[in-house]
């Protein structure tokens, strides 16, 4: 049987400007659809979000089933280093995508991203292994819903 998202964590570029509205916003749906929410405990204590668990990077691997993680690639790239020990699936969204303007090629609405989320059942996951120096790295990858 197919495992379901019950804890999902929250992170955001928290130095970003206009992150905590997108944070706020991304929550609130998520709690919507039933699900437990927490907040990596930088990303809440730098924007001041109090209505949710913090919890370390640690705490949140070892309880959660999903993270979205909004910022750009290096918050992205970085919370996967951290995270890549507890196999957890990361969603990224782009900040500066989210937040431009509705006609921009690359920008995502938050209704579109909302009406997407429950259709969005199959999620894929990589993992990599460092290659000792002058050796290939290996990489896997499996769906998990």
């Amino acid at each position: 049987m197919a495992k379901r998202f019950q804890h999902v964590a929250i992170v955001g570029k928290h130095q970003a400007q206009g992150i905590r509205p997108i944070l706020d916003e991304i929550a609130d749906f998520v709690m919507g659809l039933g699900l437990e929410v927490s907040l990596e405990r930088e990303t809440a204590l730098n924007t001041g979000m109090t209505g949710f668990e913090a919890l370390t990077t640690d705490e949140l691997g070892s309880q959660c089933d999903v993270a979205i993680v909004v910022g750009g690639d290096g918050t992205m790239l970085g919370f996967a280093r951290e995270m890549a020990r507890y196999g957890t699936p990361l969603v990224g969204i782009n900040q500066a995508a989210w937040a431009s303007s509705p006609t921009s090629r690359s920008s995502i609405s938050a209704t579109r991203w909302r009406r997407s989320w429950p259709a969005t059942t199959r999620w894929s996951t990589a993992r990599c292994w460092r290659a000792p120096s002058g050796a290939t790295a290996r990489t896997s990858s499996r769906a998990w819903r």
